[in-house]
């Protein structure tokens, strides 16, 4: 979640298994607060081991550079700019696993 007041990214950890690994698998909700301008990102791990031609992940790091950067433009600048980094950066590699992320940004 990029925080518009400070620039800063804070990392929601959950300590259950991933969405749809078993289906015995059961979630807790958990609270929290979305202030205006704050934007948090959803994303699979498809998108983080999106790969290029030379077999590099397109990683957590980089991922989280480009939020530190785009976020303060807004949600839809950031949707742009993670789209097309992630086409730069795969060059029509064809991927092993769905590359999927949602961005919810707090308006008024």
């Amino acid at each position: 979640m990029f925080r518009s007041a400070t620039g800063q990214i804070e990392e929601l950890v959950s300590d259950a298994y991933f969405l749809g690994m078993f289906d015995f698998a059961s979630y807790q909700s958990r609270v929290f607060r979305l202030d205006k301008g704050d934007i948090l990102v959803v994303y699979s791990d498809g998108l983080t081991d999106a790969e290029n031609q030379w077999k590099e992940m397109f990683g957590e790091e980089r991922l989280l550079e480009l939020i530190r950067q785009e976020a303060p433009s807004g949600s839809q600048a950031l949707e742009q700019r993670l789209l097309k980094a992630i086409h730069e950066f795969t060059q029509g590699t064809p991927q092993t696993d769905d590359i999927t992320f949602v961005i919810v940004e707090k308006g008024e």
